[in-house]
């Protein structure tokens, strides 16, 4: 008998991915009785994911049955795994099976009969694509794209490999496909978010963010949230929980940050990833608390401070921004500017009642943009494109499908490196000089809200324009996303407000303070930032509180007149972060 299970999360439940790897070292049991006694010191565990198959490695029936009974003794509920590597390189190339060889397609349907066999479910780990380009696959892509032979043949491979001798094994079992957070490039190796809704039982999402600069993704932290909230809106109640991996973290905090952040975006579950990696990283430990991994301590601590916190919380919201399937430019524009603190919520069908709706250049893949455009400014709502977007629509010839026939600018190829910026107040300068574009309006036909100044010359940051009863505003995005974390803390504080019109409240101060909005009167604010910082909360409304979830302290700020679009007035309500940490609040009247 393991070490006594904790008490289960009231709000979410946790499980742990194991690989193939993991599996077979589980034959040694003192191992396993001592990985899983690890994880009951710090942490509930309600399932776990035995995988049959990676890199060419199969674990046999018997021992996946073992496994599998041993987990299940210990009241934990079990799942198979099946990850679709061929192998990988010492440079971490990724390579994919050849599902243009029959042998490969035989091993992939043969491992899906295998563990449907054992188990009622099976989660296809985010190696569930293509990237090969032998001599077979290039005869047989023929005159097609890479990303349209590819999408066709992994809808197929899903289908005839993997599902369907699944459910001829065992019609009862759920197959799960876990999506990656690399969606910004899905169609080129073969991933089909459209047809997934379809073949699958469901989906997983993977909210690993890992560090932003020295690894080789550089993903902004924000997408661990709006990753999980995107995948959820193209699968409603049909994405099982995100999944977070220790790997190039670069330091705990930003391992626990990753899991906050899932959890924060309403995952059912949190997949750890994965058991011989989290109890220790070289799998070779003894009983000593003293030699076994940290990971797990610190998700521990990250589920419990979040559990207690999680039942206040409502469902998330945002800024309603349309990213359809295909999609394509301005990569992870979203997941930075949730970084900068607004609050996003992608979705893949255009919001035809949201308050705001933020337009970035993938939307430019749905051939009736503009006209969607025009019927949301008609009905009274407001609507941000970037200038990416801008560009984008501008080169189309016919008139229906251009920009420039709602509003008169023009989106040059010429840029502009500045490191200073005004709203027409004041003049405030950004922490390092900022490569942007530079956008040409029409004088009156047109205006500028922040500016970016050099010399004597300026050009726009936040064009606007009043298009009906709508407003169109036009945001210059720098050459380099990133930068968007140096712009002024007044400049980002305004684009802050003028996105989250319809929303509660919007956070004002240094950029890389994140903020999550939810439905219910809560939100969390998120410190990003690697040392401590004031910001304040500012809530569209006067005398307003906000109650801490954890402490139960109530916060009080200043109220003033004349609020977002001339409200009745705002409360500002200041607050100190440390670093990499969370509050949750629930936003109230003044006793």
């Amino acid at each position: 008998m393991t070490a006594t299970p904790t008490t289960p999360y009231r709000h979410f439940r946790t499980a742990v991915y194991c690989t193939v790897g993991d599996v077979l070292h589980m034959e040694d049991h003192s191992w396993r009785d001592r990985a899983l006694t690890h994880l009951r010191r710090s942490l509930h565990v309600d399932k776990v994911y035995l995988e049959s198959f990676r890199s060419m490695e199969t674990a046999s029936r018997e021992t996946l049955i073992e496994a599998r009974d041993f987990f299940v003794s210990e009241g934990i509920e079990v799942a198979g795994g099946i990850t679709t590597s061929l192998a990988t390189t010492p440079e971490w190339d990724f390579l994919s099976l050849c599902y243009s060889r029959e042998e490969h397609r035989t091993i992939l349907r043969d491992v899906a009969a295998l563990t449907a066999s054992v188990f009622d479910e099976i989660i296809l780990d985010d190696f569930f694509f293509t990237n090969c380009t032998c001599a077979a696959c290039v005869d047989a892509r023929g005159d097609q794209t890479w990303a349209e032979f590819r999408l066709a043949q992994m809808d197929e491979v899903a289908r005839a490999l993997v599902v369907e001798p699944a459910k001829e094994v065992n019609p009862a079992c759920r197959v799960v496909v876990k999506y990656p957070n690399w969606y910004e490039h899905f169609d080129g190796a073969g991933y089909n978010l459209d047809s997934g809704r379809t073949v699958f039982d469901g989906v997983y999402t993977g909210t690993e963010t890992r560090d932003a600069v020295y690894t080789a993704q550089h993903l902004p932290p924000y997408l661990g949230h709006g990753i999980l909230r995107y995948y959820e809106n193209i699968h409603p109640g049909r994405n099982g929980g995100g999944w977070v991996d220790p790997f190039q973290a670069g330091n705990l905090d930003r391992y626990g940050q990753q899991l906050r952040l899932t959890l924060l975006g309403g995952a059912e579950e949190i997949t750890l990833f994965c058991l011989g990696v989290i109890v220790d990283w070289s799998t070779e430990f003894d009983d000593s608390p003293t030699s076994a991994g940290a990971f797990v301590p610190v998700a521990g601590t990250v589920f419990d401070t979040c559990d207690a916190v999680l039942g206040e919380l409502g469902t998330p919201v945002g800024v309603a921004a349309y990213r359809p399937l295909r999609a394509k430019g301005e990569p992870l524009l979203h997941q930075y500017l949730g970084t900068v603190g607004v609050p996003v919520e992608m979705t893949p069908e255009f919001p035809t009642d949201a308050p705001v709706v933020l337009l970035t250049e993938g939307a430019a893949a749905d051939d009736d943009l503009v006209a969607k455009i025009e019927a949301r400014l008609a009905a009274g709502g407001r609507v941000v494109v970037t200038s990416g977007l801008a560009r984008a629509l501008q080169g189309r010839g016919q008139a229906g499908k251009r920009l420039d026939r709602i509003a008169a600018f023009d989106c040059t190829d010429r840029k502009v490196l500045t490191d200073t910026f005004t709203d027409f107040a004041d003049v405030y300068r950004s922490a390092e000089p900022i490569l942007m574009p530079q956008i040409s309006p029409a004088t009156n036909g047109i205006s500028e809200e922040l500016t970016c100044l050099k010399g004597e010359n300026g050009f726009p940051l936040l064009l606007r324009a009043i298009v009906g009863p709508g407003l169109l505003y036009v945001l210059a995005v720098p050459d380099v996303p990133t930068d968007l974390y140096h712009l002024p803390r007044e400049i980002v504080t305004h684009l802050r407000r003028v996105l989250s019109t319809g929303l509660p409240l919007h956070v004002a101060g240094a950029p890389k303070v994140g903020v999550f909005v939810y439905d219910n009167d809560t939100c969390v604010v998120e410190s990003f930032l690697p040392h401590r910082t004031r910001a304040e909360v500012v809530v569209h409304r006067v005398d307003a509180t906000l109650t801490d979830l954890a402490s139960g302290k109530v916060l009080t700020g200043a109220s003033t007149g004349g609020g977002v679009d001339g409200g009745p007035g705002e409360t500002r309500i200041p607050l100190d972060l440390y670093p990499n940490s969370f509050r949750a609040f629930r936003i109230g009247p003044a006793n």
